[in-house]
């Protein structure tokens, strides 16, 4: 996960080691979290949707 923080009261992005100033100065300040890779691109859910369709088609 790659975290970017950044202050709405100064609307400027700021480093981790910022945040807690930021927050003690009574700033705004907002962490936004972006995941390495996308969920959907996962093998292992890929893997168990096949397996939820396979039962889907057996059942019909």
């Amino acid at each position: 996960m790659t975290v970017r923080w950044m202050c709405l009261t100064c609307g400027e992005g700021i480093e981790e080691s910022a945040v807690d100033e930021h927050e003690a100065a009574d700033h705004d300040v907002k962490a936004h979290v972006v995941p390495d890779r996308l969920l959907s691109n996962d093998p292992w859910q890929l893997g168990a949707e096949s397996l939820t369709d396979s039962k889907t088609t057996e059942d019909s």
